[in-house]
């Protein structure tokens, strides 16, 4: 045997997954979540694919969801974080939650974006702009500018906070599309969003400042993002993830602080609770075996290294996957990689496994190996 040819060898297998006839939904009785105060919703998977909308297009005050777009341009403006920022202290809206930076006392950009994001601190937001843009009339047109690149097309920012203005809007589509750009291109963000609480220096002290996001810790899975509230309606852009699946949503025009989360757990509910949860790949599953590389006596089987879930959109296409592994042949070691393999279903990351060797040895047997093994179809979770 050729150990070159044994250790160069790939096979790339991409194959149409025949799906098993569905099993029952979780919830197949309700064709759409159960909504008590959005006067607009939307969810999304991490495509972009609407899984449900409503009013997606109707223009509504979006109120502290603007913050993201705020560290978006501050961000992508290349101002390092450890700029050390001369604040203003602006006057606010009354009932305006701020952090409670004074004149003339100094912040890091890094903090000013942190309790901007978790607490929602206006007066963060505002010194952020300040800091980054000059002024706030030129970090509002960097803002309106990156929505239109987005092809947020019925967004409109005044301010960098979020507080009551009149032509300050935004929709549930629009908020969607700059949701999924924040948490996938700003690691800052997507880290920031999921603290449960920051400590920043505020005029000279350490200042602990809790999260407003009240599903975070107790949602499953929800992994941020932004609240909003404005003198008569309330917001909410979220996102969470189990397993490979990452939804995103938007609730706009609710009425109270606990109907914005409470919109928001109906919609992930609904969602995660209608579409077909399946087993992509079972640990428990041996797919067949290598040669021992000390000992051809022997061989180690191969199996996933973890059982991974998906979650399958009905009427959503064809699931497919594509499988990489080494040669049947490859000499390994226990533990060592020897194939992956992923799912799609119509472009959408349905999951992922890796496959390898077990510690334990067996006697040697031939004719086994991911090479020609055909993955049975998916079957439903338990």
């Amino acid at each position: 045997m050729s150990h070159t040819h044994a250790s160069t060898l790939l096979v790339l297998a991409t194959l149409l997954l025949a799906l098993i006839a569905h099993p029952t939904l979780a919830h197949a009785d309700a064709s759409e979540p159960d909504l008590s105060e959005a006067q607009a919703a939307i969810v999304v998977d991490q495509t972009g694919r609407v899984l449900y909308e409503k009013n997606p297009d109707a223009q509504i005050n979006m109120a502290s969801i603007t913050k993201i777009m705020t560290a978006v341009v501050a961000l992508e403006s290349g101002t390092p974080l450890d700029t050390v920022c001369t604040l203003s202290a602006p006057e606010l809206a009354e009932n305006a939650m701020v952090a409670g930076y004074t004149a003339g006392s100094t912040s890091t950009l890094y903090d000013l974006l942190r309790v901007m994001l978790v607490y929602s601190a206006n007066d963060a937001a505002y010194e952020v702009a300040q800091c980054v843009g000059g002024s706030q009339e030129a970090f509002v047109a960097k803002m309106n500018d990156k929505a239109k690149e987005l092809g947020m097309d019925d967004t409109h920012f005044e301010n960098p906070h979020g507080l009551d203005a009149d032509g300050h809007h935004s929709t549930v589509h629009d908020l969607a599309i700059l949701a999924r750009y924040a948490m996938t291109t700003q690691p800052f963000i997507a880290d920031t969003v999921r603290l449960p609480e920051v400590t920043v220096e505020v005029n000279g002290v350490q200042r602990e400042f809790p999260t407003v996001d009240h599903l975070l810790g107790s949602y499953h899975g929800l992994i941020g993002i932004k609240t909003g509230a404005g003198n008569t309606v309330t917001a909410f852009m979220g996102c969470a993830r189990r397993g490979a699946t990452t939804l995103y949503t938007v609730v706009l025009g609710c009425a109270t602080v606990d109907g914005r989360f409470a919109d928001t757990e109906s919609l992930l509910d609904w969602a995660y609770g209608t579409y077909q949860g399946h087993v992509l790949a079972n640990a428990s599953l041996t797919l067949g075996a290598r040669p021992f590389a000390y000992d051809l006596a022997y061989g180690l089987p191969v199996s996933a290294s973890a059982t991974t879930l998906g979650l399958v959109w009905p009427g959503g296409g064809d699931t497919t996957y594509a499988r990489t592994a080494c040669h049947t042949d490859k000499l390994c070691v226990p533990g060592q990689t020897v194939g992956v393999c992923s799912w799609s279903q119509d472009g959408r990351n349905v999951g992922n496994a890796t496959y390898a060797c077990h510690n334990e040895l067996e006697p040697a047997r031939s004719g086994l190996g991911l090479v020609g093994y055909v993955c049975p179809a998916v079957s439903p979770a338990a």
